[in-house]
């Protein structure tokens, strides 16, 4: 535990020298706002890893029977971003009674036991005085992420959210190579395979730890519920280390699914300084999705593996209540009261707020189809897609 905690830093220390170098000065210009990030926010937020690390370590000392907890029957919810996945995870968070989950004060500020109840005890001494700081902080996440993020992608510290984010204490969660788009290690954090099989593994293993110390937190009988768009490479691992594993795999077509995704994280490029043209993020997001189209085709293909079901965004769109009742049903997970009051009021999805294309975000509509529009076919064609 302790020589990961080590690595871990060195890695951001590596991060935060390279981004001085001229190469990563091409990509990402050190500007006012580059600066402000650079010798600002990213001292905070290594701050801030170091008390993660502090609490993890301290789970080790008094909360060590979390590593007895079994993840028994757990349901994944991952696929290509963009394409549905936090709506189909929203909806069946539902069920509460059911399924527990990462919400996003969890897996961005407590990934360990430790944190948790800390921060659970300050909230309900908060509640009891009027809830002043939940205010405080929703009024700086507001100011962080300001109105533009409400139409891409609503963040709310107590929502179901992407347990992603309990990978920063280790570096390697991917959508960090928006701040450090250069950076090489966090390039193939994108693509596990890519990964030496002892690093693969390491990764692996503190993930499973994650998700014992959520679970040893969550109420008792409850069944894991996690969602990662970022998954997609994860899955032939994941499926074989949770064998009982129930999985929805959500996919779009690549043209929309990617300019969607390099839209959304217009914001982070302009918060962190980074890439102000967009080209560079466009070429690496290009990428990853003909990787993780590639990997769900064959993962899909694949007549080893089971339980798992695959949704088109367009069909879950035009009839959401029949797509997920559909899926549930093949997944043998049955709807309780809440999930089931919840699947009844769904409604064909109307256009939303978010606009974007292809042009507007630098990348060549021909390129994607040549690249990723086959293994999309393939995808659409397995016998464990869910069709209306």
């Amino acid at each position: 535990m302790i020589a990961l905690c080590l690595k871990s830093f060195f890695r951001y220390l590596t991060m935060w020298f390279r981004a001085f170098t001229p190469a990563s000065r091409q990509i990402a210009p050190i500007s006012f706002q580059r600066l402000c990030f650079l010798c600002i926010l990213f001292p905070l937020f290594c701050l801030v890893q170091c008390i993660h690390w502090v609490g993890l370590l301290l789970d080790e000392l008094f909360f060590s029977n979390y590593r007895k907890v079994e993840i028994a029957d757990p349901v994944f919810i991952s696929g290509i971003p963009r394409s549905g996945t936090t709506f189909v995870h929203q909806t069946l968070a539902t069920d509460t009674a059911q399924f527990t989950y990462f919400s996003t004060w969890e897996a961005a500020l407590a990934p360990s036991i430790c944190e948790r109840k800390c921060i659970r005890f300050i909230g309900r001494i908060d509640q009891a005085l009027g809830k002043p700081g939940k205010r405080l902080l929703d009024a700086i996440l507001r100011k962080c992420t300001g109105n533009s993020m409400d139409s891409i992608h609503a963040i709310d510290l107590s929502a179901a959210e992407e347990d992603y984010l309990c990978l920063l204490p280790v570096a390697n969660c991917f959508i960090f190579t928006i701040a450090f788009p250069t950076d090489r290690y966090l390039k193939q954090t994108g693509t596990l395979e890519q990964l030496l099989s002892a690093q693969r593994e390491q990764v692996l293993n503190y993930y499973h730890r994650c998700l014992q110390r959520h679970l040893y937190c969550a109420p008792a009988g409850t069944r894991l519920l996690s969602k990662n768009a970022a998954f997609a490479s994860w899955m032939p691992y994941l499926v074989e280390r949770y064998p009982d594993a129930k999985s929805i795999l959500c996919i779009r077509d690549p043209i929309r699914g990617l300019s969607s995704q390099l839209s959304s994280l217009a914001p982070a490029r302009s918060l962190f300084g980074s890439d102000p043209t967009g080209e560079h993020t466009a070429n690496q997001f290009l990428k990853l999705f003909q990787n993780n189209y590639k990997t769900l085709a064959k993962f899909a293909a694949d007549p080893e593996v089971s339980n798992f079901v695959l949704i088109d965004q367009n069909d879950l769109k035009n009839q959401p209540e029949k797509v997920l009742r559909t899926a549930l049903e093949k997944l043998q997970i049955k709807a309780g009261p809440a999930l089931e009051e919840r699947l009844n009021k769904l409604s064909p999805h109307k256009q939303g707020n978010h606009i974007h294309s292809a042009t507007e975000q630098a990348i060549d509509a021909s390129e994607i189809e040549n690249c990723l529009r086959q293994p999309y076919e393939e995808i659409l064609a397995a016998p464990t897609r869910i069709q209306p």
